[in-house]
């Protein structure tokens, strides 16, 4: 099941629009597995380029850190996935990449679970900038950040429950928001 809606958002893209002027799109999936959830990942990289960054929120063991395994697995990333919530940032270099847009060549996984209410680390306005890297934030809502939300897509990872209010094991509903034509471009490959 998907869903395209426009919605405003409190979203500020790295491309300067602030959120009062930027109409962003809602992509709203269901994932009945890890493995869906990284196919959903993997689906989405076709749409990303290097010095792109996505925003994951989610609660614990909502599947962030597995909609990451499902990126580095599409960018050709041999070596294990892990949440680096304890170092703060994971850095991944790309050098085995197979049919995925070569322009990414480094991804750096940072994960804010440990912070609270803190500034952006120093290091992650370089991660932005840098135009041959996807930069990829766990935990952005700990952050207070100095110069807006500075992401292309927000993907929000939410347990599912029954119409009995249980929540169920697997299910997860993964609302993405991003611009128009990141959206679409999305949607058409899923």
């Amino acid at each position: 099941m998907s869903s395209i809606i426009k919605v405003p958002v409190k979203l500020c893209l790295s491309n300067g629009f602030s959120e009062d002027e930027f109409m962003t799109e809602t992509l709203t999936l269901i994932s009945n597995s890890p493995l869906r959830t990284r196919e959903i990942a993997n689906s989405i990289l076709d749409s990303l380029h290097g010095g792109m960054s996505l925003a994951l929120e989610g609660g614990l063991g909502a599947g962030k850190t597995e909609f990451v395994r499902g990126l580095a697995a599409a960018l050709g990333l041999e070596s294990e996935v892990s949440s680096p919530s304890f170092v703060l940032e994971n850095i991944y270099s790309l050098t085995n990449q197979s049919n995925v847009d070569k322009s990414i060549k480094t991804l750096f996984h940072w994960d804010f679970y440990r912070l609270n209410n803190s500034s952006e680390p120093e290091e992650l306005a370089d991660n932005f900038q840098d135009t041959q890297a996807l930069t990829i934030v766990e935990w952005p809502e700990r952050v207070i950040w100095s110069h807006g939300f500075p992401f292309d897509l927000l993907v929000q990872i939410k347990f599912c429950k029954s119409n009995s209010g249980q929540f169920l094991d697997e299910q997860r509903e993964l609302i993405i928001r991003g611009a128009p034509e990141l959206i679409t471009n999305i949607s058409a490959k899923i």
